[in-house]
């Protein structure tokens, strides 16, 4: 049976569809997992992504590769936080570290899970970005550059958010997102490049 017939949409906006139904399932499947299981995976992902790394290393096709993969979590990124919302009432808090004191003072417990979240959604980016960045020179010059390149995506994320109403814009959102990125461009770097840089 076609997915048209399935779903009654028009067939342009069939794929659209499946391929957006299939981000909001990872993202919801990603979301819903205990927090204290996000450690072990990002280890994983890092320990599994720098072996294929260095397996491969050298062949043509690996960085076209790795900017194939960035660019895919790009737009999963963009999909998740300003392309899949409506416009609605949100406020906007450009307070540095506001959802700890709303977290603190007996807010909702899942401000925590939260800004946990809004980590773990950039570590991917920093991993991936790490293993595209070319590996002669200073890697802090290279952890600078990762961190203001996701700096300003998160940025622009939130600024969108605000001024187009797509959700709640915080400062802390950047904040995380930026350690988040910064904290997968570091694992990556543990193990491969020698202490002197």
């Amino acid at each position: 049976m076609r997915c048209i017939e399935k779903i009654g949409l028009p067939e342009e906006r069939c794929a659209d569809t499946m391929i957006e139904t299939f981000l909001h399932e990872c993202y919801s499947w990603i979301y819903r997992l205990p927090t204290e299981d996000l450690p072990e995976c990002a280890v994983f992902a890092a320990i599994l992504y720098v072996t294929l790394y260095r397996k491969y290393a050298g062949k043509r096709w690996l960085r076209p590769g790795i900017g194939g993969v960035l660019a895919g979590w790009f737009l999963a990124v963009l999909w998740a936080t300003v392309l899949n919302r409506e416009p609605g009432a949100y406020e906007s808090s450009w307070i540095p570290l506001h959802s700890y004191w709303l977290y603190f003072s007996g807010g909702n417990p899942e401000i925590y899970r939260s800004c946990f979240m809004n980590a773990v959604l950039f570590y991917p980016g920093g991993l991936l970005l790490a293993g595209l960045l070319p590996q002669n020179g200073s890697c802090r010059r290279r952890m600078i550059c990762a961190v203001i390149c996701f700096g300003l995506f998160s940025l622009s994320i939130e600024l969108c958010q605000h001024f187009l109403q797509l959700g709640t814009a915080e400062i802390d959102d950047v904040l995380h997102n930026t350690l988040g990125a910064a904290a997968g461009f570091a694992v990556f770097h543990l193990d491969l490049d020698d202490p002197q840089r």
